[in-house]
């Protein structure tokens, strides 16, 4: 007689394969982008917690959106806020693994490295006063107490010097 609780092997094993099989079929990571581009275009306002202008360029987050256990979205609006055109360096945005020190200071960076990017732009190019959107999915990264998740762009007249915004979503 068969408890609730017990399962004949064979029927674990079917159980795990169209487990995996469904979970396999949901991940889309470029769908899911595309997505999550389509509304940002539509819902621009949603960006309201823009950086500090760095050389022209001034950058708002949306709060990252788990995907999965393990995958994280985030979208990011991209400003021009000069009179002038200007084209962000190719490979946009970065993201990044900061550890601070107790005074707040980055102590170590570490890049996280991207599963999929969208762009609303293909060559990177900020008309003046414009807005540019980019979606990133990434590896959800677990973080210490001291320790952020930074994503920043740069302009290519000023690679050095990117505008960045805290993603951690601890405080969003």
């Amino acid at each position: 007689m068969r408890s609730g609780v017990t399962l004949e092997s064979s029927e674990l094993a079917t159980s795990t394969i169209t487990t995996k099989r469904r979970f396999n079929r949901s991940i889309n990571l470029q769908r899911e982008a595309q997505k999550a581009l389509r509304e940002a275009l539509a819902s621009p306002t949603r960006f309201n917690r823009w950086s500090t202008p760095k050389h022209g360029l001034s950058i708002a987050a949306l709060a990252p959106v788990d995907l999965y256990a393990t995958r994280r979205l985030t979208v990011v609006a991209a400003k021009n806020v000069t009179p002038s055109g200007l084209r962000v360096v190719a490979g946009s945005p970065e993201i990044d693994l900061q550890t601070l020190n107790d005074a707040g200071q980055v102590v170590q960076v570490r890049s996280i490295a991207r599963l999929h990017r969208e762009a609303s732009t293909i060559d990177g190019a900020i008309p003046a006063g414009a807005t540019i959107y980019y979606v990133v999915i990434y590896e959800t990264p677990v973080l210490d107490a001291a320790q952020r998740v930074r994503l920043s762009i740069a302009q290519i007249k000023a690679a050095d010097q990117p505008a960045s915004t805290d993603v951690s979503g601890a405080d969003q």
